[in-house]
């Protein structure tokens, strides 16, 4: 951006400068390879409120989870049954190594819950059931975008009724014992600006290093959003996504589909949660931040 955003009104804008020292930092930036991200390395939610270095998109995991299934719905022309999501999961899940989803402890608190039991379940099948229609209650998400998209199913493209399920199916995961990295993130938010991370490559693989970034900067906060690492892991799920999902699909219209809806879905979220915040690209080149445009 050209310009230093205007303070007035908001005290808590950052400048590009301020997001650069902080990028800077030895402690705020590490580098994973793209592979990782298939095998080991959760994809985090563009949230500020973390502390650790983040491959952000939007929702997370969880998140990608949804927007691929909904891609693989329009792009077959055919609606995934419900009672089919937990195999879709455990598939997705036998794909993509670890699963990033989170609430947050506003979230559980208005809804009555205590983390503990949200974490572990409850071996009450009628408490199970109630835990599961809480959970998966729009008014009780702690993820921004992920309750977003379940309150404006129009808006982001989804049906309402495979968003909750596939909530549900995540939370069964999570009791079942599978690899899921659930997060309940603390504090207020106190984002400052929209951070998105891109490496100087033409073509980024497996083999590319990408940086993480800490979203926690002194005490304000920012969005990181990793554009290239999730165009990466979306053309990566084209490759499986039939076999997790069951549908018959065209890989060439379920990637045009996975793009749009991402991309709708994106811009609706900033506009919700980031309107009127400083949007900055941070340009990594040779192992460096190279610019903060």
């Amino acid at each position: 951006m050209d310009k230093e955003p205007n303070r007035e009104g908001n005290k808590n804008l950052l400048t590009a400068a301020e997001v650069k020292r902080h990028i800077e930092v030895k402690s705020n930036l590490k580098w994973v390879q793209m592979k990782d991200l298939l095998e080991a390395s959760p994809e985090s939610c563009v949230d500020g409120r973390g502390r650790e270095s983040i491959i952000g998109t939007p929702g997370g995991n969880a998140g990608e989870f949804i927007l691929a299934l909904t891609a693989a719905e329009e792009s077959g022309g055919q609606q995934m049954s419900l009672n089919k999501i937990d195999e879709a999961l455990n598939r997705y899940l036998g794909k993509t190594g670890k699963f990033y989803m989170h609430t947050d402890d506003h979230a559980l608190q208005k809804a009555g819950l205590a983390e503990d039991e949200v974490r572990r379940g409850s071996v009450d099948e009628k408490r199970k059931q109630e835990l599961l229609e809480a959970l998966s209650n729009p008014a009780n998400g702690g993820c921004g975008h992920l309750r977003l998209m379940a309150q404006n199913p129009d808006e982001y493209g989804v049906r309402p009724e495979l968003v909750a399920e596939a909530m549900r199916a995540i939370y069964r995961a999570l009791w079942n014992g599978k690899d899921i990295d659930f997060v309940v993130l603390e504090g207020g938010h106190n984002e400052g600006a929209v951070v998105n991370i891109m490496v100087d490559e033409e073509d980024v693989t497996a083999e590319t290093p990408i940086p993480t970034v800490s979203p926690s900067i002194g005490n304000a906060q920012m969005f990181v959003n990793h554009p290239q690492a999730t165009e990466f892991m979306r053309r990566e799920m084209a490759n499986y996504v039939a076999d997790v999902t069951g549908l018959e699909l065209d890989l060439e219209t379920f990637n045009k589909q996975i793009e749009q809806i991402g991309k709708k879905q994106l811009a609706a979220t900033i506009g919700h949660l980031a309107e009127g915040l400083p949007v900055y690209v941070a340009h990594f080149k040779a192992g460096k931040l190279d610019k903060i445009e």
